[in-house]
């Protein structure tokens, strides 16, 4: 529920959430209860765990809820405002994976470690952006709520490339 609290700070009604490696349904199913404004997308590539999530959603009655069984790089026509994960890697490998899937600006969500501060260089780099560009795009922000729940605003959709050594 802390991911919904941060969500409705963070975007408007209706934006569309992208729940990446959805497993057992965290956050993604607790998420599409909490925000029933908000279109979810739940995606885990495992069959057995995926079939799980769409007897989830159906039998919930969960109507803003969808289940992809696929790799969330083979998904299509979606605009994601918001990017969940709990699991899946760092934020540059979750960004890079859905960036054929983001909004103009999108918001990256995961619980992190101590070392989220390393991650979110990492995408910087990789982004040739930089954090202290907080007014003018490209940028990327940052915040810790709740503990270790970190949440990262960043223009979505650029190409994932490290800028600062000319890859």
């Amino acid at each position: 529920l802390f991911y919904a609290e941060l969500i409705k700070a963070k975007v408007k009604p209706g934006a569309t959430i992208l729940d990446v490696g959805s497993g057992a349904g965290l956050p993604g199913l607790v998420l599409a209860i909490a925000l029933p404004e908000h279109p979810v997308f739940l995606v885990e590539r495992r069959q057995k765990r995926a079939a799980f999530l769409k007897i989830a959603v159906s039998q919930l009655g969960l109507t803003n809820a969808k289940a992809f069984s696929a790799d969330v790089t083979e998904l299509k026509e979606i605009s994601a405002d918001v990017v969940t994960a709990m699991a899946v890697g760092s934020f540059k490998l979750l960004y890079c994976l859905t960036r054929h899937l983001h909004a103009e600006k999108i918001v990256l969500m995961s619980r992190k470690g101590d070392s989220y501060e390393g991650e979110i260089q990492e995408l910087e780099q990789t982004l040739g952006v930089s954090s202290t560009l907080l007014t003018n795009p490209p940028n990327v922000s940052r915040e810790t709520i709740y503990g270790n729940l970190v949440a990262v605003e960043v223009v979505g959709g650029l190409e994932c490339t490290n800028r600062s050594s000319g890859l």
